[in-house]
C-alpha cells in the first residue's frame, strides 16, 4: 500500500511499520513433527520492518531501533552473521534449531522482524542459537535504516495484547527488574573472564617454575 513509482524508483526506502504487538510467547515450543510432516506457518511476533534496496549494497545495511528518549534499543547490521550452533552441544536434534534471521544487504524487497527485545547482556548464555534482553515497554519507537549513503526513519508503535490488562508502571517496574538482571549478568561474564585469564596466568607461572627448578 506505501508503493509508489517514487519509491519503486528510490535508492532505498523503509517503510513505515504497522503497529507491533506485544505478545508473550510460550517457552515452551513443543516437540517438533517428523521431518516431512506438511505444516502451516504461523506469523512471527515482533516489529514488522520492510525495506527496499535498488541494488546490491557495497557498504553494510544497518537497522537501529532507539526508545521514546532516543536510546539506542537494539542495532542490526548486514555484517554480522547468525551465530553458529555447535550440535555437540545441544541436547536436540539441529534440525529443531531456528537461527536468528540475518539483516540482507541484497536488491530487492525485504522484511526483518525485531523480537521487541534489547540487546542480550554481554557473555549471556545462548539458548538454541538464540539469545535475548529486556522486554521492551508498550511506547513509541523509532525505526532507522542506514543504506545507500543514507538514513531513513519511521516510527513505530509498541502495544500491549489486549487481552492482557496491566497497569503502564507494573510493565515499568518489570523492565527496570529485568534490566538490573542484565547488568549483574554482563558483570558476572566479565568477572568469569578475569578469573579465566588469571587462571592463564597462573598455570604458565607454574609451568616456568617447575621449568626452571629441573634445570
Amino acid at each position: 500500500r506505501q508503493l509508489t513509482p517514487e519509491v519503486a524508483g528510490a535508492a532505498a526506502h523503509l517503510f513505515r511499520p504497522q503497529n507491533a504487538i506485544r505478545i508473550q510467547s510460550s517457552a515452551f515450543d513443543g516437540t517438533p513433527l517428523p521431518l516431512g510432516t506438511p505444516l502451516g506457518e504461523n506469523p512471527p511476533s515482533g516489529a514488522w520492518i520492510d525495506y527496499l534496496l535498488k541494488s546490491d549494497s557495497a557498504e553494510p545495511v544497518v537497522l537501529e531501533i532507539h526508545d521514546s528518549a532516543n536510546q539506542l534499543v537494539r542495532r542490526y547490521s548486514s555484517a554480522e552473521r547468525a551465530p553458529q550452533v555447535d550440535p555437540k552441544s545441544l541436547d536436540i536434534p539441529m534440525a529443531w534449531v531456528r537461527p536468528p534471521a540475518s539483516l540482507s544487504a541484497s536488491a530487492g524487497m525485504h522484511r526483518f522482524v525485531w523480537d521487541l527485545r534489547w540487546a542480550a547482556p554481554v557473555g549471556s548464555a545462548r539458548r538454541r542459537g538464540r539469545t535475548s534482553g529486556a522486554w521492551v515497554v508498550p511506547e513509541k519507537y523509532t525505526v532507522r535504516l542506514t543504506a545507500a549513503g543514507q538514513t531513513y526513519s519511521q516510527p513505530l508503535t509498541v502495544v500491549l495484547d489486549p487481552r492482557v490488562h496491566v497497569a503502564a508502571q507494573d510493565l515499568e517496574a518489570q523492565f527496570q527488574a529485568a534490566r538490573r538482571v542484565n547488568e549483574m549478568i554482563a558483570q558476572a561474564a566479565q568477572a568469569r573472564r578475569q578469573a579465566t585469564r588469571l587462571h592463564q596466568q597462573l598455570q604458565k607461572l607454574r609451568a616456568s617454575a617447575a621449568s626452571n627448578q629441573a634445570v
